[in-house]
């Protein structure tokens, strides 16, 4: 423990360092290294498929007020992304690899403020799953609405639009690497000096009550 407690001292901050700093560089290094690898984007393609979907209801005003509207939009956006309508874009896809759960997380889902305008975002490997799930989800959803509110004329006009996502350098998991790289450095000086028997200086010596008797300098 006494040990230990020189260890925190200026002067043993600088011994540690003149003799083990190869440690602390190599420690740095090796996690930074990581870090980066880490941080590289993946060359998997990732595709982005938006569908923006209008839904218009061709009724009068007098029957079907500002609240109703939102009533329908509403359903229309739970049923868009609901359980039912997932497990149906699965059953399309037919994809040993892409579950109900894979297919849900891909979904983003958006309104713009006071329009009927709705905005699906569906982030796939493929392009064409992109679109095969959007019209499976807006299909049932179509069918279900109509269903719902049977005395409303409703209609449903939907678009696509079409880009790839290009990774980038994550740079956040980087800098968390250097942080802990710096930290695990720091760790590894303490503990080799901690459990090392190496004797760094004569003062360390004379601590203990030990004289010196001589010194060998270095060439």
């Amino acid at each position: 423990m006494e040990k230990l407690n020189q260890v925190f001292t200026k002067e043993g901050m600088k011994k540690i360092w003149r003799y083990y700093k190869l440690f602390f560089l190599l420690t740095v290094l090796v996690v930074s290294v990581v870090g980066v690898v880490l941080s590289i984007p993946k060359q998997k393609k990732v595709y982005s498929t938006n569908m923006e979907i209008m839904l218009s209801i061709n009724s009068s005003s007098d029957s079907t007020g500002e609240s109703e509207r939102a009533s329908v939009i509403n359903t229309y956006k739970d049923l868009l992304i609901s359980k039912s309508a997932v497990s149906e874009a699965e059953a399309v896809l037919n994809k040993e690899s892409l579950n109900s759960q894979g297919i849900f997380e891909s979904l983003g889902l958006s309104q713009n403020s006071n329009s009927q305008l709705l905005d699906l975002e569906i982030k796939r490997d493929s392009e064409n799953e992109g679109q095969l799930i959007g019209k499976t989800l807006n299909e049932f959803a179509e069918r279900s609405i109509k269903k719902s509110y049977p005395d409303k004329n409703i209609s449903v006009q939907y678009h696509f639009f079409q880009s790839e996502i290009n990774g980038s350098f994550n740079y956040k998991l980087f800098i968390a690497a250097v942080v802990i790289g710096l930290f695990m450095g720091v760790v590894v000086l303490i503990m080799i000096d901690a459990f090392s028997s190496r004797i760094l200086s004569s003062e360390y010596v004379e601590s203990y009550n030990v004289k010196v008797l001589g010194k060998i300098k270095d060439k």
